[in-house]
């Protein structure tokens, strides 16, 4: 979170509240990536970021997610800063909070998952 906050003061932003339930919903789709060996944005159960906002009990469904295996958060925010929509995402002024994940794959890397609201 740190890492994107600092992007978006760069950019004249503001900087992003940590919320719980994104924390939650973010770090259980970490959990459930590494658990199963899937990557995406997609969960195992076929979960979608909006259904697993909704399950924990957020207000509000006007999100967007970031996720990416890096191997440190340097890595991660260079790969999301030289994707346009990763981009958009970090850069995007209508969002007020975030929540993030992160979990160690068995290679050594990292996943690391950022979900906006």
């Amino acid at each position: 979170m740190h890492a994107i906050n600092r992007i978006r003061l760069a950019n004249g932003l503001n900087s992003l509240r940590a919320h719980a339930l994104l924390n939650q919903a973010a770090q259980n789709h970490v959990n459930d990536l590494i658990a199963n060996g899937i990557y995406g944005h997609y969960g195992s159960d076929g979960s979608n970021l909006r259904t697993r906002i909704s399950r924990t009990g957020y207000p509000s469904l006007w999100v967007s997610e970031n996720w990416v295996t890096a191997q440190n958060v340097e890595g991660a925010m260079n790969w999301w800063m030289n994707d346009w929509i990763h981009r958009v995402n970090i850069l995007d002024a209508s969002w007020d909070e975030v929540g993030v994940g992160v979990g160690q794959v068995s290679n050594g890397w990292w996943i690391f998952v950022t979900d906006f609201a």
